[in-house]
This record gives C-alpha cells, structure tokens and sequence, in this order.
C-alpha cells in the first residue's frame, strides 16, 4: 500500500510558505532518493493555455528542481504537444508559452523541453503487451531519462471523472500517434435527430 502525503494549504498563506510545504512533502515521500549524479530527470508538468489558471503554478515547481538538482541530477521541466489547435500544438508554441507561464530557467530554475518535438513526432514504440494495445507510442525523450517526477493537478473529465497523475503520465507522455490511437475508440457521432446535414462542423 503505497504512503499519501498531505500537507494543508490555505488561502492568503504568506510568499514561500506553499514551496515550503512542497519542498517538505517531495522530502518525506523520498523522491530524491533514486537520483543519481548526472541523471537526466523529467520534472513532468501542464504549463495550462493562455489565460488558463488552473495548473499547478511553476513557483511551485521551483522546489522540486532545487532538490533534484541537490541531489546532482540534471532537471528539466516537460510536457507533449496537443492535438487540438492552440498554443500546445507545436513545440514553438508551446516553449512561448510556457515562459509565458513561468516554466523557465529564470522562474522555475529549469529549462522546459518539449518532449514529443516540434510537431508530436519525436516518438518511440513501447511493447506493453496490454489488454487493449500492444505497443504504444510515447514521446522519445523518455529514451534519454533515468528519472520522471509527475506534478500534476487533478481536472474533470468528460469519461472518466477526473484525471490526474495517470492521466498527465498516460495522455501527456504520448505522442501525436499516442493520443492518436487513445482517442480512436471515440470517434465523432452524429445525432440524426439534431443534425441539419449542414456540414459546418466537418469544416
């Protein structure tokens, strides 16, 4: 049974009192302990869309850095490209934004690197041998890393309720073919009732 670790944040709690806590946690759950001198670790993270607020802010990721780097890894920040449109899409983009949001060098003490490429194709195949795939396509930096640490927040979502951890290591270690292949037991449906056959919403 694994050990759950909580600390207690509340509103209007002084500058550096929630790094503190973040700093304490990644301490007590040990996480620094398989860091090696020299590794290559990916500090897994949601930089969030332009405007959007709800990511876990990169002040806190700050503390997670510092450790690994104590630790004498070489820490980096990362996230995969979307498939939607927007500001994730590319590598480009996605590195704009990301120093938008904070997930820098300068901010977060690590330089964000995305993992999939420029355009999601960066990409290796992985045998799982699972019950709905047998191979897996993630993004190919994970070739290159001896560690990963997941800061992730928790989110609705439409079919599964919620996701989290599993979800930002799942859906946002995949590449474009990854996501690709999740996403193909949904496709579009029309609902004939409703429908006009105007075709607005295959343009």
């Amino acid at each position: 049974m694994a050990v759950v670790h909580f600390v207690r944040v509340t509103p209007g709690e002084p500058p550096g009192s929630v790094e503190d806590k973040v700093g304490r946690l990644f301490d007590a759950a040990g996480l620094g302990e398989p860091i090696e001198a020299g590794d290559l670790v990916a500090v897994k993270v949601h930089i969030g869309e332009k405007g959007n607020k709800t990511h876990v802010p990169a002040r806190y990721v700050r503390p997670v850095v510092e450790r690994v780097r104590e630790r004498g890894g070489k820490p980096f920040l990362t996230d995969t490209n979307t498939l939607y449109r927007g500001m994730r899409s590319d590598a480009v983009d996605h590195m704009t934004l990301a120093e938008e949001h904070g997930f820098s060098l300068r901010e977060a003490g690590a330089p964000f690197v995305v993992a999939d490429g420029l355009l999601g194709h960066d990409e290796m195949e992985v045998e799982i041998g699972g019950e709905f795939y047998e191979r897996v396509a993630v993004a190919g930096v994970l070739a290159d890393v001896q560690a990963i640490i997941a800061i992730s927040h928790l989110t609705g979502h439409p079919l599964t309720g919620f996701g989290g951890t599993l979800k930002n290591l799942g859906m946002g270690f995949s590449s474009r073919k990854g996501k690709l292949a999740q996403h193909s037991k949904m496709p579009p449906r029309v609902d004939r009732e409703k429908c006009r056959g105007c075709g607005t919403c295959a343009r």
